[in-house]
């Protein structure tokens, strides 16, 4: 039975045991149309050679020594919101936008974009904020990021994974941002993934999945060995559950290395708390690296029910709920 008030998590603390499921197979039958892009198997993508440069320390002041005297930096907000073939009619950019203005976002990860134009015409309703897409052409569902310019500048972008449809159907788009102060110096900066794993509670739509979660752990391994970025916050429709038992968790390689990644979802999906609403549960989530962990601080991850309060919300929006992680920022 759903709540009446946005569900909420508390401060995520260390990654729990793996808890039972009655079900055989917990991912979600989204009508995505992933059989358009059931290609074959291919090899391990090599990733994104990000810059590599000594940096002074982030909480440095403009000689490169540590600076006490910095002002403290405000929270930072991010959030990951499938918002379903978008746009599902004429009402649908408006209501967006509408939803992302009032609540401020300081980054969102959207999945489900059919119309990149809609995308861009929802990005110019949004003063203050940018919008950037992954490289797909032609594709019918993509992924994109709108940030507030005001508190994130964007430093690179790509795509990965582009030529291995079998794990990953929709190519995940990563970006670098910093966040900057007023004086010009880098309050934090880091770098966000973000996916739309495959579909469906079929066996080898399960089988996709996991190996797409076992191939962003071996390209996460390469990029921090590059030295450049420690930081990633990754964030998405990963189509599946957390607190699935062990024989059919599709994310038992990163649940598994407690000492290198954190799911900050966990809590709200122990919590029963749920991010799609045609079949029930919590499928949409946020991680971090540890690095992540250490300068952003786990935070406050929470659903917000907005298909409670928003009119006609499945009809004119989506079918999922977004999902926020608020960092307090260490």
């Amino acid at each position: 039975m759903y709540s009446a008030v946005p569900s909420s998590s508390a401060l995520i603390a260390a990654l729990v045991l793996l808890t039972g499921c009655p079900s055989a197979s917990s991912g979600v039958a989204d009508a995505d149309a992933d059989a358009s892009v059931d290609a074959a198997p291919t090899a391990d993508h090599g990733g994104h050679d990000a810059p590599v440069a000594a940096d002074a320390p982030e909480d440095a002041g403009p000689d490169g020594a540590p600076d006490a005297a910095l002002a403290p930096v405000d929270p930072l907000t991010v959030a990951t919101w499938n918002i379903e073939q978008f746009p599902k009619n004429s009402y649908s950019v408006d209501k967006v936008a509408e939803i992302i203005d009032e609540r401020g976002f300081d980054l969102i990860a959207v999945q489900e974009i059919s119309d990149p134009a809609a995308f861009d015409a929802l990005s110019a309703a949004l003063p203050g904020y940018e919008g950037i897409i992954n490289e797909d052409p032609g594709a019918w569902l993509r992924v994109g990021i709108l940030f507030r310019t005001s508190r994130l500048a964007l430093d690179w972008q790509a795509t990965e994974f582009a030529g291995d449809g079998w794990a990953f159907p929709r190519p995940p788009l990563v970006a670098a941002f910093t966040a900057p102060r007023e004086d010009g110096s880098t309050a934090f900066d880091f770098v966000a993934v973000v996916l739309h794993l495959k579909a469906q509670i079929d066996a080898e739509s399960e089988s996709r999945r996991r190996e797409a979660c076992q191939k962003l752990d071996v390209w996460l391994s390469q990029q921090m060995a590059l030295g450049a970025e420690q930081d990633y916050i990754l964030l998405g429709d990963w189509n599946d559950k957390l607190n699935d038992p062990p024989e059919w968790n599709v994310f038992g390689t990163l649940l598994d290395k407690t000492d290198r990644y954190a799911f900050l979802t966990m809590p709200a999906a122990l919590a029963g708390d749920i991010s799609f609403l045609t079949y029930p549960g919590l499928i949409d989530h946020v991680m971090v690296t540890s690095d992540a962990l250490e300068e952003l601080g786990g935070g406050v991850t929470q659903t917000l029910r907005l298909d409670l309060t928003v009119p006609y919300y499945e009809a004119d929006v989506s079918d999922h709920v977004p999902v926020v992680t608020t960092f307090e920022l260490r």
